[in-house]
């Protein structure tokens, strides 16, 4: 397999990874304004064979049900790039770029990150109920009213009030 090579993004104003996603986002049918707005949450780009592979890209946000601040992380990866662990490897990354970030911002009392599983693709992986491959450690905490997983990672220096 092809070298996967994985570039932070988060709060860089890259050009080369904002450019990118904005390509694949437009390829992959995201109307322009959401692919403008989702570029300012950017995290994580990846590249398989010099070609993107995958972007994670995190809003953050107060997640109710736990009554603290989250990462919303959101992860798409290309057709061609699916099968082949990526989208793993991608969150994998994005979990240790944000709880490093929020270890640096203590001011912004970021918790963990939060994840609502849309994929079809990964049916056979949500049978379990720990990720913990590459560092993911999400956790699943419950359902959407659509039937959608929602999962939280929470980061080690996290604390309660």
């Amino acid at each position: 397999m092809e070298p996967l090579e994985i570039v932070r993004a988060w709060r860089r104003d890259d050009p080369r990874c904002v450019a990118d996603a904005k390509s694949f986002w437009r390829e992959i049918g995201m109307p322009d304004d959401v692919a403008e707005e989702r570029a300012a949450e950017l995290c994580v780009v990846a590249y398989l064979g010099g070609r993107l592979a995958g972007v994670s890209t995190a809003r953050l946000g107060d997640f109710p049900p736990l009554k603290g601040r989250f990462a919303h992380l959101r992860c798409a990866v290309s057709p061609a790039a699916r099968r082949k662990d990526v989208a793993a490897r991608i969150i994998g990354h994005t979990r240790t770029v944000l709880e490093a970030w929020a270890a640096d911002h203590v001011q912004e009392n970021l918790l963990g990150m939060v994840a609502i599983l849309q994929s079809g693709e990964l049916r056979e992986k949500q049978r379990e109920p720990i990720w913990p491959i590459y560092g993911i450690d999400l956790t699943l905490i419950g359902y959407t009213p659509r039937g959608e997983q929602v999962r939280v990672g929470w980061f080690r220096h996290a604390r309660l009030d």
